[in-house]
Parts: structure tokens; sequence; C-alpha cells
């Protein structure tokens, strides 16, 4: 299942092989900053059904959202605004 996952191309084929997976899954992005430091971000459905249709990334110990993070510091880096709540599972549900 790992080779379908890094070969899916869109969110749509990822969902499609999530939901072959059944409601037992996890997943999980690790993100290294080199301004906030190393961080893990778990998706946090946002429906009874827990698929990963809808919902976000969130890093628990300090509750903020990998859209929220990467927001503030590409802002800064790039040092104009962007938008990243609008993209897909940018916001919480």
């Amino acid at each position: 299942m790992v080779n379908e996952f890094n070969k899916a191309k869109n969110t749509n084929q990822i969902r499609k092989l999530l939901n072959l997976l059944g409601n037992d899954f996890v997943l999980t992005i690790w993100l290294s900053s080199p301004t906030s430091g190393p961080k893990r971000y778990d998706f946090v459905p946002s429906n009874a059904i827990k698929d990963a249709s809808e919902g976000y990334w969130l890093y628990k110990h300090d509750g903020i959202t990998l859209h929220e993070l990467l927001q503030k510091e590409i802002r800064l880096i790039v040092k104009r605004e962007v938008e990243f709540l609008n993209l897909p599972n940018g916001r919480r549900t």
C-alpha cells in the first residue's frame, strides 16, 4: 500500500486509497522548520465517518494547524501576504 501512496498524483487518488483501508488508519506529516523546529501533524477528520475527504492537520502540542503555521512562516520569508487557509484541508471544520 505504501507504494500506491507514493505513486498517487493528487488528493482524490489518496482519498480512494484511504477509503480502501477503512476507518483504521493514521495520517501524519512530519515538518522540520528552521523557524519553529520539528513538528508532527496529525490529520483530524471533521466528519463522523472519519474519512480523509474533510478535516485539517493539527500539531496537538500547541494547537496550531499546519496551514496556520505555513501562513505565518511563509509570509515572513517572502515578505508578502500568502493564503494557505483556503487550500483543501486548510480550515478547522
